[in-house]
C-alpha cells in the first residue's frame, strides 16, 4: 500500500494522464492495506476511467482491489475470485514446553495477550476474532457489490472463499471481459474518448522491472501519456 497508493494520487491529480489500468497479479494479502489501496482506486476512478487487468493470479484481496474499477480484464485461466477472509494464529506452548522455554506476560486489561504464541486461544478471544473476521468479511461483500453493482446476497452466493477461473468468473459476472494487459489499455483508451493510436502508455517504475509487460504495449505512440498500468 505505501508503494501503489502515492502511485494512484499521483494519477489521480496527473492532467496528462486520462485514463488508468491497473495491473493486478496477487494471491491476496493484509485485510487492511487492500482496504487501503480500495479506497485510492475508488477516489481514482472517480475521476477517470479505471480499467483493471489480471494476470495469472488476482484473488482474494486481489480481487478486492479491482472491485471499483470501471472495467475488468481477466483470461479464461486467470485464477480470481476468493472471495472470503481467514486468519492464522500460531499456538507454540507446545514447542516452548519442548524446549524448556518459559514465558511471563504482563499486560493491562483481561484480553490484551488474545493473540500471543505463547498459548492456545481462550473461549473469549475465540469469539472476539470470530466478530472480527465476520466484520471483515461483510467489507468484502460490500465492496464487492458496490463495484460490481449487484446484490449483497448475489456476492454472498459466490463468495465464500470460491476460486474461480476467469472463465467462470466471467459468466458469474466477477469479470467483464476477457483480455490481457493490450487489450485493458485499449479499454482505457476508449473510456478516456481518445482515438486509436493516438495515445502513449507510460508504466510505473515497478512495471518497468517487469519486461514481459512492456513488451505487449507499443511504446511509439503519440505524445500525450494517457495511460498507466501498475502491477
Amino acid at each position: 500500500a505505501e508503494n501503489i497508493i502515492p502511485a494512484i494520487e499521483q494519477a489521480a491529480s496527473d492532467a496528462g494522464v486520462e485514463a488508468v489500468v491497473l495491473r493486478i497479479d496477487s494471491p491476496g494479502g493484509d485485510v487492511m492495506a487492500s482496504e487501503r489501496i480500495w479506497r485510492a482506486v475508488r477516489r481514482l476512478a472517480e475521476r477517470k476511467p479505471v480499467v483493471a487487468s489480471m494476470g495469472q493470479v488476482a484473488a482474494s484481496d486481489g480481487y478486492y482491489v479491482a472491485a471499483p474499477a470501471h472495467t475488468i480484464f481477466a483470461k479464461p485461466n486467470t485464477i480470481t475470485g476468493s472471495i472470503g477472509v481467514f486468519a492464522l494464529l500460531p499456538d507454540l506452548s507446545g514447542l516452548y514446553e519442548m524446549l524448556g522455554i518459559g514465558t511471563e506476560i504482563e499486560k493491562r486489561g483481561e484480553q490484551a495477550d488474545w493473540n500471543s504464541e505463547t498459548m492456545a486461544l481462550r473461549e473469549n478471544d475465540r469469539a472476539a476474532l470470530q466478530n472480527a473476521l465476520e466484520h471483515y468479511y461483510s467489507v468484502f461483500i460490500d465492496r464487492v457489490a458496490q463495484g460490481r453493482k449487484i446484490k449483497p446476497e448475489r456476492v454472498r452466493e459466490i463468495a465464500g472463499g470460491r476460486v474461480y477461473t476467469g472463465a467462470k468468473a466471467h459468466k458469474i459476472g466477477l469479470v467483464d471481459q476477457y483480455g490481457g494487459l493490450l487489450e485493458a489499455v485499449e479499454e482505457a483508451a476508449k473510456r478516456a474518448g481518445l482515438a486509436p493510436n493516438r495515445y502513449a502508455v507510460e508504466f510505473s517504475e515497478r512495471a518497468l522491472g517487469k519486461r514481459s509487460l512492456i513488451d505487449l504495449v507499443s511504446a511509439s505512440r503519440e505524445e500525450n501519456t494517457v495511460a498507466k498500468a501498475w502491477e
